[in-house]
């Protein structure tokens, strides 16, 4: 093999590496101090309301997915703790509006509320029903907000994909923001969030499905929610050894020698 190959060979073999396993920590991969990076809102909700829909999946429509729900309720409560100027409906609004108020009745005795709380899931899941037929117009109306997020989750899952004994989450997920007022989609996107973000997964042993899901599920809303506020990102760059040409090896710079 000659001189130049191996050189070749080498610096592409360490470039995968440095892709495949990621920024170490330390300081001795990382030029300079890790730097904090502005990034701009993509949409300005400042002076809107704003109600965020219980996410679907490809198998249960809004309010019936359960990973959806919880990842929407995550989102709306970073919204809410990152935007002071935005005024957030209750996504359960929704469902009450559709739904309607159950009829009081005094002096109920335990069968009639019995028959009353049936009454009620009936109602709900009538109500729930409505809404998976419902475009985002009716949807905003009912509890008038300007705006309505809306989120179609392609894939939760907590297992490293074709790997045995390692975990590792990842969220694929489609999101639309409707404005009402102009009656037209104004931003959509479609995003992939994975636990860790770096490397490979985490063994079994390790960890739990459940540490996973709940990791993910955190970083996932954040990764959301982020895209409608300006916040600061800590970003670390990776450095690569340079190349001995003499020993083939990768090691640090010598200073040079005055002869």
């Amino acid at each position: 093999m000659c001189y130049t190959t191996r050189v070749c060979q080498a610096f592409v073999g360490t470039l995968l590496l440095s892709v495949v396993c990621g920024c170490a920590d330390n300081d001795q991969n990382v030029v300079g101090n890790p730097r904090l990076i502005v990034i701009e809102r993509e949409v300005d909700l400042d002076g809107k309301q704003v109600v965020v829909i219980l996410f679907k999946d490809a198998d249960h429509g809004y309010f019936e997915s359960f990973d959806g729900s919880e990842l929407s309720e995550g989102v709306a409560g970073q919204m809410r703790r990152h935007l002071p100027k935005t005024r957030f409906v209750s996504a359960m609004e929704v469902l009450q509006k559709l739904q309607g108020e159950p009829p009081k009745v005094l002096n109920e005795t335990f069968s009639q509320r019995a028959l009353k709380a049936i009454e009620q899931i009936g109602q709900y899941w009538a109500a729930a029903d409505k809404l998976q037929s419902a475009s985002p117009q009716e949807l905003g109306e009912a509890v008038r907000a300007d705006v309505v997020l809306l989120g179609t989750l392609k894939e939760f899952s907590t297992q490293e994909p074709k790997t045995t004994g390692m975990l590792r989450g990842t969220c694929r997920i489609e999101l639309e923001l409707y404005d009402v007022t102009r009656k037209q989609t104004i931003w959509s996107q479609s995003l992939t969030v994975t636990y860790p973000e770096r490397g490979v997964g985490i063994p079994s042993i390790d960890t739990t499905p459940e540490k996973i899901r709940e990791e993910l599920m955190k970083l996932a809303s954040d990764t959301i929610a982020k895209k409608f506020y300006t916040h600061k990102d800590r970003r670390k760059q990776c450095r690569i050894p340079p190349y001995n040409a003499p020993s083939g090896r990768f090691k640090e710079k010598q200073p040079l020698r005055n002869h």
